[in-house]
């Protein structure tokens, strides 16, 4: 059975009616397959697998599908052999009775897998285009109700624009496992922060120095004053004493002559006074400018903006 089924689907491949693909290399392929087929009629029917999946990559027939699919059967490879059958069976435009054939032998196969220690599992993708790969081998895109053997298995979903998606699943035999596989597009990269702009420093104003202005000596106020005093004292001694001999002057008894010196000596102290009086003043001018130098003083201090300027006695 399995011989007469090999010859039947190689015999489909010798004429393939679909369609060429572009950029396929039919003349390697088909070299590919006839080296399938000499592994094949030696009984190496995983070695023929493995050509015919190399045909279909230089030119992807849905008939090589077939021949792979056979190979595995032929090979006892069951979840292969019923992959690669499913596919052929769906794609492939081959005689009504050959596909009944190989509809019935992918019925057989799927009896076997339930009867045995497999088990499925019923994948959904998102988005559809992602590649699914199971434990590294066949890849897919879709959803797909696929069979595995029992136990660990690794999941691989891959898309163009996606973050890739690895996870492992426990396929429970002669179970049904659902799978949804939704991949993620990738995080933006995080915007760098940008480090806030330090403003300038602005220079702290330099305190305003003021240079305490140097007070005058009280020396010359005090010596000013101290002469002022003497001179007024003395001119008043001077007026007393002119006072003195102008009494004199007019006493009745006097002789001329006595007269006439006490009049004269009157008149020399009286003018004595009057100099001294001026003396006086005038020293009291000077004296109270001394001492107005000495008592008053300009304090200036910074307010703000501005200059504070104070006459302090």
């Amino acid at each position: 059975m399995r011989g007469w089924l090999f010859a039947v689907v190689l015999f489909a491949v010798a004429t393939p009616v679909a369609t060429p693909v572009a950029n396929a290399d039919p003349a390697a392929a088909v070299a590919a397959a006839r080296a399938a087929e000499a592994l094949g009629s030696k009984g190496d029917f995983t070695g023929a697998a493995a050509k015919f999946r190399e045909a279909y990559g230089l030119d992807p027939l849905p008939e090589y599908l077939c021949n792979i699919g056979v190979a595995y059967h032929n090979a006892n490879d069951l979840p292969r052999a019923h992959f690669f059958l499913g596919d052929c069976v769906a794609r492939a435009k081959i005689d009504p009775a050959l596909l009944r054939s190989l509809e019935a032998a992918l019925a057989t196969i799927e009896g076997k897998l339930r009867a045995a220690n497999f088990a499925v599992l019923d994948i959904t993708v998102t988005p559809a285009t992602a590649a699914v790969a199971i434990d590294g081998a066949e890849s897919f895109s879709g959803p797909r109700a696929i069979w595995v053997a029992a136990g660990t298995r690794t999941i691989t979903t891959t898309a163009d624009g996606y973050t890739k998606d690895e996870r492992v699943v426990t396929a429970i035999a002669h179970d049904t496992t659902k799978v949804a596989l939704e991949l993620q597009r990738p995080a933006a990269p995080a915007a760098k922060p940008v480090p806030p702009v330090k403003p300038e420093p602005v220079p702290e104003p330099a305190p305003l120095v003021v240079a305490e202005p140097s007070r005058p000596s009280r020396g010359p106020a005090i010596a000013a004053a101290a002469a002022t005093g003497a001179l007024a004292i003395t001119g008043t001694i001077a007026y007393v004493r002119a006072r003195g001999f102008a009494g004199d002057a007019g006493a009745s008894d006097l002789t001329r002559p006595k007269y006439d010196r006490l009049v004269d000596r009157a008149k020399t102290w009286r003018n004595i006074s009057w100099l001294l009086g001026g003396l006086a003043g005038a020293g009291a001018v000077a004296s109270g400018y001394l001492w107005y130098r000495v008592a008053t003083h300009v304090e200036v201090a910074p307010s703000g903006a501005s200059v504070a300027i104070t006459l302090a006695w």
